[in-house]
């Protein structure tokens, strides 16, 4: 029978050490370093996930635990420009000269861009529908690309994505402002299967930024060296597996 040589028991209590480090110790550093509370809309998507997962890499890089506050859009917005939050997740560059205390950090996240969406069978009822006020047209709170976006009809807001679509198959909004990531989420990945239908013309196209309260100008340049630092990693990724192009 073979037995254990007196090095194996030690060998395995070190392994035992190594694996315990590596979960306990990460959360440790990160629960010493000193918090950087940011807020962000209530309504996530995809895209949110990735960049908070960004975004938390880059603070702890410098030094920072990044936590996340979620509320609705438009008080997400107040709250972190009236400095009671250290700045706002992402937002698009416009937002930065309505809110001069939110300061950008200068390097994209990603790109978002802005589409017109009606019921199905109506589509071809809008051939100049930005010129007639007569339609009822439809965005979710905080969503400044859409409320910044020129109309001649009537503006309605509403809280969530998933109520738009419920206004727009109710036929209480005529046309719903959205990006085409959160329409699909709102439709369980089918806007076809929910009886709306995508207008061809991209309305507009916008970067999004992180921006910080004024008060940390200060970490500007650090971040954004972490994170172009991140966004090389992935062109080099993205080179080499064959995939190029947009980060949405």
């Amino acid at each position: 029978m073979h037995r254990p040589t007196p090095r194996q028991p030690v060998a395995l209590i070190f392994f035992i050490w190594c694996c315990f480090c590596s979960l306990v110790l990460p959360e440790v550093a990160a629960q010493q370093q000193p918090t950087f509370t940011v807020t962000a809309s209530l309504n996530q998507s995809a895209l949110t996930l990735q960049i908070e997962q960004q975004l938390i890499q880059a603070y702890r890089a410098i030094g920072y635990h990044l936590e996340i506050q979620y509320l609705p859009a438009e008080r997400s917005l107040k709250m972190s420009s009236e400095g009671k939050f250290d700045g706002e997740l992402f937002r698009i560059a416009a937002v930065g000269q309505h809110y001069p205390q939110l300061l950008a950090v200068p390097v994209p996240l990603a790109r978002i861009e802005l589409y017109a969406f009606v019921k199905m069978g109506r589509q071809h009822e809008f051939g100049l529908w930005q010129q007639d006020p007569n339609l009822r047209i439809g965005f979710v709170r905080g969503f400044k690309m859409a409320e910044l976006y020129d109309v001649a009809g009537t503006k309605t807001i509403v809280n969530t994505p998933g109520q738009a679509v419920q206004m727009l198959q109710q036929n209480k909004i005529d046309i719903l402002l959205e990006d085409l990531q959160s329409l699909r989420e709102a439709t369980a990945g089918d806007p076809q299967a929910a009886n709306l239908i995508q207008l061809p013309e991209m309305l507009a196209a916008e970067e999004l930024f992180h921006f910080v309260h004024q008060r940390h100008q200060q970490l500007i340049p650090a971040l954004a060296e972490q994170l172009r630092h991140h966004n090389a990693g992935k062109k080099r990724i993205n080179s080499a597996s064959g995939k190029g192009g947009d980060q949405k």
